[in-house]
C-alpha cells in the first residue's frame, strides 16, 4: 500500500489504477476513496509546480533519502508523516529525480542551489537553504561549492569560499556485519523495508551502554566472499550484529576522511569520494565483532 501511495503522490499512476490495485490489497473502498482523491489532488498540483519553477522561493530543503518505521502494521516514513498532507498546497514544490550539485554563494551566503533535472542545469534561490542530503552528498556539495578545509580545496582545484576545516572529516561509520543465516522452515516472502527489526545489546555486561546493534533481516545478508562459498538458500533469514559507539561522545567504530576527485570544469559535478578506511583503535571493533554475545 505504501508503494502504491507513492506512486499516486509522485503522479506514476493515476486515481482509477490506484483505486483498483489498492483495493485488491484488502483496503476498505471508503479508505481507498479518501486517499486517492487527497492523492491525485498532490500530484496535479506537483506537477504544475514542477514545470513552473519560481525564481526564488521562502525556504529550500535539500535532502536526501527516507528514513521509516512500521507503526500498527503499516511502515511510515517521511514523506508519508510530513510531506503528503502538505503537497496539494501551492506554495509546496516537491522535485524529485533532481541532484542538487552546488550551492549559489554570494561572498559567504547562501542564496540558493543549482541542481541537474532531465538532464538540464537549473537553480532557485530561497533567503534559506537547509542543507541535509546526507553524510557524503551534505559535504561533497560544500566542497563543490568553495567551503571547506583550504589544502583539500587546492588540492581538487576549487575556489575557496569559505575556509572551514572539519568538512568531510570524522565520518564516523556504524559498520554491519555478516551475520549467521537460518533457513526458514517454511519459505516467507520479504516485507517492509527488510530489517525493520533492531535491539541495541551489549557485548558484555560490564559495559555502561550497548555497542551493538543486532539486525533482523528477513533475506540472506552474506559477503561477496561466504555467499558463493556457503550458496544460503533464498528462503532464509539472517541475524546481522551492527557496531556503534558504546555511550555518546566516544569514538566511533570508524572515522574516516572524504577525499574528493577533481571535479569537472563547471564544479557541476563529481565523481565517487574515496572514504579513507581509518579504524579507531579506542573503539576496539574488530575485537568486538568476535566477541560472542553473553
Amino acid at each position: 500500500m505504501n508503494a502504491l501511495e507513492a506512486a499516486l503522490y509522485r503522479g506514476r499512476i493515476g486515481r482509477r489504477r490506484f483505486m483498483q490495485l489498492a483495493l485488491a490489497t484488502g483496503a476498505s473502498l471508503s479508505a481507498v476513496c479518501a486517499m486517492a482523491q487527497e492523492g491525485g489532488d498532490a500530484a496535479i498540483t506537483q506537477l504544475y509546480n514542477a514545470q513552473n519553477l519560481r525564481d526564488s522561493y521562502a525556504y529550500i530543503v535539500v535532502g536526501s533519502g527516507s528514513g521509516g518505521a512500521t507503526v500498527a502494521g503499516r511502515r511510515v516514513n517521511i514523506p508519508q508523516s510530513y510531506l503528503y498532507p502538505v503537497l496539494k498546497q501551492g506554495n509546496v514544490t516537491l522535485l524529485t529525480v533532481a541532484e542538487a550539485t552546488t550551492l549559489i554563494m554570494e561572498g559567504t551566503t547562501c542564496k540558493g542551489v543549482n541542481f541537474v533535472q532531465d538532464v538540464q542545469m537549473k537553480s532557485a534561490r530561497a533567503p534559506r537553504v537547509i542543507l541535509a542530503a546526507g553524510a557524503i552528498n551534505t559535504p561533497k556539495m560544500l566542497v563543490l561549492s568553495g567551503i571547506g578545509p583550504k589544502a583539500e580545496l587546492d588540492r581538487i582545484g576549487v575556489p575557496v569560499t569559505v575556509d572551514l576545516p572539519g568538512v568531510g572529516q570524522n565520518f564516523q561509520d556504524h559498520v554491519l556485519l555478516a551475520g549467521c543465516i537460518w533457513e526458514y522452515n517454511e519459505p516467507l516472502p520479504p516485507r517492509n523495508s527488510l530489517a525493520g527489526a533492531t535491539f541495541l545489546w551489549k557485548s558484555d555486561s560490564a559495559l555502561d551502554s550497548p555497542d551493538m546493534q543486532p539486525f533482523q533481516i528477513e533475506v540472506p545478508y552474506a559477503t561477496e566472499v561466504t555467499g558463493p562459498s556457503y550458496a544460503p538458500p533464498a528462503g532464509a533469514w539472517t541475524l546481522s550484529p551492527g557496531l556503534v559507539p558504546p555511550k555518546a561522545g566516544a569514538a566511533s567504530t570508524s572515522r574516516r576522511t572524504t577525499r574528493w576527485p577533481r571535479p569537472g570544469r563547471t564544479r557541476s559535478s563529481c565523481r565517487i569520494p574515496t572514504i579513507s578506511r581509518r579504524w579507531s583503535a579506542a573503539s576496539s571493533s574488530a575485537a568486538r565483532s568476535a566477541i560472542p554475545v553473553r
